[in-house]
């Protein structure tokens, strides 16, 4: 097995006469942050000669506590789940993965880490996954191959825009299954798809017009549509794919949150950031080509760079350079 393949190796399964066996024989320092903390002082569900046969299976596995050296011939990648197993038992934080990409389910993973290394861990019926272990530095440069995509040209590096702009958008071009965001709509359409949406018939007109001032929307003979560049950023809102990285650190003193969500389909991610409170009035004092809002929220959409996104995934692993 080849560490930077780990985040897609099968996962062992431990079952509960497993886990009860490295508990019981103080093969692993549990922590409460750790999801086998429901192994702290629990009654035992199963029989010591349970325990004893799984502990067997686990050293015939390659998965060896409590004895040094391996077998000539044992699959060397027992030692790699050993290290994930005592992640998980006393993880030093957790990466919280949440990917969304219809039609299929969101997905939500759990990398916990500690020491340097990191290690997938779900729960099964009566079981525990645990995926390999590999280098915290692995893990952020399989991240950022996972969503980096080609360069855009300059004109798409960045783009801002009000909430209520998004809504607006989103309400003419992306309720109907045949309506792309290149394809101009009628006035008639796009007032009507805005009432359908809850915009009233008097505000409806108003509303298209303001976004045409804004230079987002364009009106010609009766046909609005949406101008450059904004023709190729709606879509990747509208896709439903989404891709979030947070790691929550354990310890005695509660810290700050890292985060960051991507948004759009592989190859075409953006990293997506709502901008608030005193960044958002740094962010108005800085730009001033933005349209006068009252919103309390500004969605800013940018193409990261290879390094700049590579750089970005490590200070959320809470890598130093």
């Amino acid at each position: 097995m080849r560490i930077a393949d780990s985040l897609e190796a099968e996962p062992i399964r431990l079952s509960i006469a497993a886990l009860e066996w490295l508990a019981e024989g103080g093969h692993l320092p549990l922590t409460p942050a750790s999801p086998l903390a429901f192994l702290l002082g629990a009654a035992r569900q199963t029989a010591a000669e349970e325990q004893a046969a799984a502990g067997r299976d686990l050293h015939s596995r390659g998965i060896r506590f409590g004895v040094t050296g391996r077998p000539a011939g044992q699959d060397p990648s027992g030692s790699i789940f050993r290290n994930a197993i005592e992640i998980v038992a006393a993880p030093e934080a957790v990466l919280r993965i949440s990917i969304a990409a219809p039609p299929q389910p969101a997905v939500l993973l759990q990398l916990f880490l500690g020491k340097g290394r990191a290690a997938l861990a779900f729960s099964g019926h009566d079981s525990l996954h645990v995926g390999a272990a590999m280098p915290v530095e692995s893990l952020a440069a399989a991240l950022t191959r996972k969503l980096e995509g080609a360069p855009p040209s300059p004109d798409l590096e960045e783009i801002r825009m009000w909430p209520s702009q998004v809504k607006v958008c989103s309400l003419v071009w992306s309720g109907s299954p045949d309506q792309s965001a290149g394809r101009p709509v009628s006035r008639t359409k796009a007032v009507a798809a805005l009432e359908q949406g809850g915009v009233s018939a008097s505000a409806a007109g108003e509303v298209l017009s303001g976004l045409c001032e804004a230079g987002i929307v364009e009106e010609r003979k009766g046909l609005v549509s949406l101008q450059h560049p904004y023709e190729h950023w709606m879509p990747l809102i509208w896709s439903g794919h989404l891709f979030q990285l947070e790691r929550i650190a354990f310890g005695d003193s509660p810290a700050p949150v890292p985060r960051m969500l991507f948004t759009g389909p592989p190859g075409s991610r953006a990293l997506s950031q709502d901008l608030t409170g005193d960044e958002l009035r740094e962010e108005l004092a800085a730009e001033g080509d933005l349209v006068e809002s009252a919103e309390e929220s500004l969605l800013v959409l940018t193409h990261l760079d290879r390094d700049i996104l590579a750089d970005a995934v490590r200070g959320i692993l809470n890598l130093t350079a």
